[in-house]
């Protein structure tokens, strides 16, 4: 009996469909790529108590001591593991395969992480370029005072770079897609630097006591019509994002039912 049920083990694991398991599995993997990075960066982030170093993220543990030290460790494998092990594995595999990435088993396997892009030239990498925007933006800044002009510098320089990379490349294949990666990272580049002009008007006005009231009025009203736009910025963009997935949405409906249309009257 016992011998029966591993036989039907064994035929069960190899009527899978792995190329499907490993992609089910990869895309879980991208999708928590930022908040796991983020979570095994903060055991690095560590602040200054009366002479004491103590976790930021929970500062019931303090730094550097054993306790600390094997939590540290675990991170720093999970680090190189996941953090850099990922984009640079999925780089590696693409390039890999770049002769075959239009075959239908590439497609099958990796088609997820270059089909929006396309094949031509390097843009099936741009997976990879994300990534690492996402690493920067959600983790890297953590190593700078939080909430300070030069960590709001940081990112916005970063999101800058993306956005010019973005328009330069064209990475992606379906004009509707770029466009709409064109509008999130205009609107994220915007809400970067208006967030460090507010930061730096209220830097200003902790410096001067408060003595200097010279157009205070005119000021403020233009900090609130700036954060105005702002909110409009970011409530546009996700109306139109909302609207063209649900556009795409119905426009594969559409389709599948022509299909199916089709092959009945075949």
């Amino acid at each position: 009996a016992d011998d029966a049920g591993l036989g039907d083990l064994n035929d069960s694991l190899k009527s899978l469909r792995w190329s499907r398991v490993f992609s089910a599995l990869s895309m879980f993997w991208l999708l928590c790529y930022p908040g796991v990075s983020v979570k095994l960066m903060r055991v690095f982030k560590c602040v200054e108590v009366e002479g004491e170093w103590w976790l930021e993220a929970d500062m019931r543990l303090q730094c550097f001591d054993g306790r600390w030290g094997g939590v540290a460790f675990v991170s720093v494998v999970m680090l190189v593991v996941y953090t850099l092990g990922l984009p640079i594995g999925i780089a590696l595999w693409l390039r890999s395969r770049r002769a075959t990435l239009d075959t239908k088993q590439t497609r099958q396997e990796l088609g997820f992480l270059y089909e929006l892009y396309g094949t031509a030239g390097g843009q099936y990498m741009w997976e990879v370029a994300e990534l690492v925007r996402k690493l920067t933006l959600t983790s890297l800044v953590l190593f700078f005072d939080s909430g300070s002009p030069v960590q709001i510098t940081f990112a916005l320089l970063t999101s800058a770079y993306a956005h010019v990379a973005h328009a330069l490349y064209r990475p992606f294949a379906d004009p509707h897609a770029y466009r709409l990666q064109h509008a999130s990272l205009f609107v994220t580049t915007a809400v970067y630097a208006l967030g460090l002009l507010f930061k730096v008007d209220s830097s200003f006005g902790d410096g001067d006591g408060g003595n200097n009231t010279t157009g205070v009025g005119s000021g403020k009203a233009i900090f609130d019509a700036l954060g105005v736009v702002l909110v409009l910025l970011c409530a546009g963009f996700l109306a139109v994002a909302a609207a063209v997935g649900l556009l795409q949405v119905a426009r594969n409906v559409r389709r599948t039912a022509a299909k199916r249309g089709g092959s009945r009257g075949r």
